[in-house]
C-alpha cells in the first residue's frame, strides 16, 4: 500500500523570464529536502513543498510587473513561502531594430524590479524572496549557434551592466541576491560548458547555480 502523500509545508515558486531555466529552484530545493529538479506542481510522499515554475519564454521584467497581481495576489488563503526571481537577461538585449523585442532600458528595468520585490514583501511576513542576477552570456557561441537571429544583441557587458544594477538594488531592499554573473565565470571552462547556446544554461551551467 503506497504511503499518504503529506501536506506540503512550503510554497515555493520560481518567477523567471524563460521556462528552460527554472532550474534556478535547485538553489533552494536541496535546503528542503528536495529533489534538485522536479516538474510543477511537486506532490509525493517525502515531499515538503509544493514547487510552482512560472518561466515565460521570451519575458522580461515588464511583462513580469504586469501579471504580478494575477500569479501573486495579495488576498490568497496561502501564500509563498520562498519566491526565486530570474529577470535580466532578456531585459538586456540591444534595441532590435524594428522596435520589436524584449529589451527593457536599465532605469526601467531597475523600477519593474523594485516593483517586483516590494510586491512580493508585501505578501507576507514569511515569504522569502530571492533574487537572482542576470547570468553572463557567451558571445561566440551565440554567433555559431543563433547567428543572424540574435548576433550582436546581447553581450556580456550589457548583462554585467544589468546585473550590477539588479544587486545594487536587492542591498537597497535588503533582499537576498545571488550574484550569478561573477559566480558562474569562477569557473576557468565556463564559456564552453555552461551553455547550450552561449545563453541558455547547460546542465554544468545549472550546477553552478546550484553552488552559487
Amino acid at each position: 500500500m503506497p504511503s499518504p502523500v503529506k501536506s506540503p509545508t512550503a510554497l515555493v515558486y520560481a518567477l523567471t523570464s524563460d521556462v528552460s531555466n527554472c532550474l534556478v529552484t535547485c538553489l533552494y530545493l536541496r535546503s528542503l529536502q528536495l529533489p534538485w529538479y522536479m516538474p510543477l506542481p511537486v506532490k509525493s510522499p517525502t515531499a515538503l513543498a509544493d514547487v510552482l515554475l512560472r518561466g515565460y519564454a521570451g519575458w522580461n521584467s515588464r511583462r513580469a510587473v504586469q501579471i504580478l497581481d494575477q500569479v501573486f495576489p495579495k488576498d490568497a488563503a496561502v501564500q509563498p513561502s520562498l519566491v526565486i526571481v530570474y529577470f535580466g537577461g532578456n531585459d538586456s538585449m540591444r534595441p532590435h531594430p524594428d522596435g520589436l523585442g524584449p529589451r527593457v532600458p536599465l532605469p526601467e528595468y531597475i523600477e519593474n524590479m523594485r516593483k517586483i520585490a516590494l510586491h512580493l514583501k508585501s505578501l507576507s511576513a514569511k515569504t522569502r524572496i530571492i533574487i537572482i542576477s542576470p547570468p553572463p552570456d557567451n558571445e561566440q557561441q551565440i554567433r555559431e549557434t543563433l547567428g543572424a537571429y540574435l548576433n550582436g544583441s546581447r553581450t556580456n557587458e550589457d548583462c554585467r551592466i544589468y546585473s550590477d544594477a539588479c544587486l545594487k538594488l536587492c542591498r537597497e531592499l535588503d533582499v537576498k541576491a545571488i550574484d550569478l554573473w561573477t559566480a558562474m565565470q569562477q569557473r576557468d571552462d565556463w564559456l564552453t560548458a555552461c551553455f547550450t547556446d552561449g545563453i541558455h544554461l547547460s546542465s554544468e551551467g545549472s550546477k553552478e547555480q546550484d553552488r552559487s
